[in-house]
Parts: structure tokens; sequence; C-alpha cells
């Protein structure tokens, strides 16, 4: 039985978690900073089309993607790294440390082509998790997750209500400064959003808590311990699963998680609304994409050589491009 949805959230909560993990599997498998940046680029821009009353979680993931550069900036510097090969940039004072590592030296277009494609990776994901906080309400996601694990879901649901209750905190501060009260200290604003975060939580679970069966729950906890074994098989001993890979193994256990949820609680998910169409298409068209990499010719030039300049993966570059194009359409239409 499914469960509706209000008429002030726009989009619910499984369609864009199915396009969280095909954006993770793409950015934890690729190196090619075009790619990274697009994934970055379009989250930037479908959080600013958008917009909504969560609109101040994309200006923290700006800010923090930029701390990320500039952090992975100075490592690519600093951190001397042989074996990358390129031209030689610029030469540093050598420093090598007692523990081991060398620090300055020779600065090579390897090292800093390796810098800005790891710095790349982190602030796509920080994107792609803002784009999430951002696009979907603390309540859609409390009821999928309620969905899925019933009342046990309220050990993380302060995790899902933190963009929230960062916005709800960020708003708040800005009436107080214009009333001319001073605001609060970081420790303070910081332990202001996670009581927010546990509160959001504790109200909308309190009158929603559903109890299993008892056979129900053993089923469940049997399953559980079944995918732990099968990921840990994986994990242990790579030579188990060779055609699979690390985050593939993960995501996929993720996925057997949420299907084993939703089928012990009946499959009551939220209605569909048409704005999930923008990442159902957003995580299809890159899905495809990614598998048929080694027939349109992408396969190469996702995985770089740090001494050279990466190739274009033209059909991934396009399909990236779907879900920010169809956000600026679904933005418009508020």
């Amino acid at each position: 039985m499914a469960e509706s949805t209000t008429a002030d959230e726009r989009f619910t909560g499984l369609p864009w978690l199915l396009w969280a993990g095909v954006m993770v599997l793409v950015v934890t498998a690729t190196t090619n900073v075009a790619v990274l940046g697009s994934v970055a680029l379009g989250c930037w821009v479908a959080m600013a089309a958008l917009g909504g009353p969560r609109a101040e979680v994309g200006r923290l993931v700006v800010g923090v993607s930029l701390s990320l550069a500039a952090l992975w900036a100075l490592l690519g510097v600093a951190v001397q790294r042989p074996g990358l090969g390129g031209e030689v940039v610029w030469l540093l004072p050598e420093w090598s440390a007692a523990t081991g590592g060398t620090f300055g030296g020779a600065v090579t277009s390897g090292q800093l082509h390796l810098a800005a494609a790891r710095g790349a990776q982190a602030v796509a994901l920080v994107a792609v998790l803002g784009l999430l906080a951002h696009a979907v309400s603390a309540s859609g996601w409390l009821r999928l997750a309620g969905a899925t694990w019933g009342g046990a879901a309220r050990v993380w649901g302060p995790l899902l209500c933190l963009g929230e209750a960062y916005a709800a905190q960020r708003c708040d501060a800005r009436l107080t400064r214009r009333s001319g009260f001073a605001g609060s200290g970081r420790a303070a604003v910081l332990s202001e959003i996670l009581e927010r975060a546990g509160e959001i939580s504790a109200d909308w679970f309190t009158p929603r808590l559903t109890r299993l069966g008892p056979l129900r729950a053993l089923a469940g906890v049997a399953a559980v311990l079944a995918i732990c074994l099968w990921w840990a098989r994986g994990a242990i001993s790579p030579t188990a699963w060779p055609e699979v890979s690390g985050i593939e193994l993960t995501l996929l256990s993720l996925a057997a998680f949420i299907l084993v949820g939703l089928a012990l609680h009946g499959f009551a998910l939220p209605r569909p609304t048409a704005s999930d169409a923008v990442p159902l298409f957003g995580a299809v068209s890159v899905g495809g994409c990614w598998m048929l990499r080694e027939r349109t010719g992408d396969a190469e030039a996702l995985v770089v050589d740090f001494a050279q300049a990466p190739g274009l993966p033209v059909s991934v570059l396009l399909c990236l491009a779907v879900l920010p194009v169809l956000a600026v359409a679904a933005g418009g239409r508020r």
C-alpha cells in the first residue's frame, strides 16, 4: 500500500537514491577530471535550479567543495609522488620526514594531475550528497527509511534530517541578525543543528512506529546476515567475485538491504510524483551509457594516464547533462 506525499514535496527518496548509486559508481571508478567536474557542476546547477526551502544546503556544498579543492591543490604541490611521470613544472625545497614520505622537490604535471583527479572525486561526492539533501525533504527520506526498516530506522533517522535542520538553522540565524541580536558560536550552531535533526526524526517516527511479527523479523535478520556474509566474502577475498569491483559489491549489498526491508514491510512506498522523472532519467541515461562504455569507446578515457592529458568520453559527458537540464526545466515550472 502506497503512502501519499504532501503537496509541497516534489520528489520522493527512492529515485534519487538510485541516481546517487549510479553517480557514486561513476565517480569512484573514473579518474577523468572532465567527467568528475561535470558531475559536480551538474549537481550545482540542479540545486540552483530547484531552489526551495533547502537552498542553504547548496551554498554549504559550494563552500565545502572550494575547501576540498584548496586542500588537494596544496597536497598536490607539497607531497611528492614519484612514478607518475609528466614534465617538471617547478622545483621546491625538498624535505624528508623521519617517519617516511618526501615533501617538496620536483613538482611534475603527473603529480598535479593526480591531485586534481582526487580533489575532483571528493568534490563530486560532496555535490552528490548535497543534492540528495537539497532535493528531498527530511520527511521524504524518513518515509523511505520507515518503509524499508520500520521503527529500526530511528537509529539513523537524524542523519537523514541534517540538511533540513541546517537550512532551518540558517534561516533562524538570519532572522536573529536582522533583529539586532548576536549570533551563536560555531559549537552552539553545530549542537543546535544536531538537536533539530533529532527532533525532526523523533517527531516523524513517534506516530508511525510499526512492529514486525516474529516470523518476518526472523526472516529479516537471516536475510541481513546472508547479505553481510556475501559482502564480507567479496571484500576479504576479491578473487571470489573477480568481475565485480569493491564499490559495485557494496552498492549491490545496499540495494539488497533496501529490497529486503521493503519486502518485509509490504513495499509501502510513497506514491511517485511527476518530478521523480528527473532523477530517474538521469540515472538510466548515465547507467546505460556506463554499461555500454566499451562499445561507445569511452572506457579508455575514463581511467587516464596522469602523465598525459585526459581524453573526453563524449557519450558519458552528454548523459551527465541530462539531470541538470531536466532540473532546470522542472525548476522553471514552480
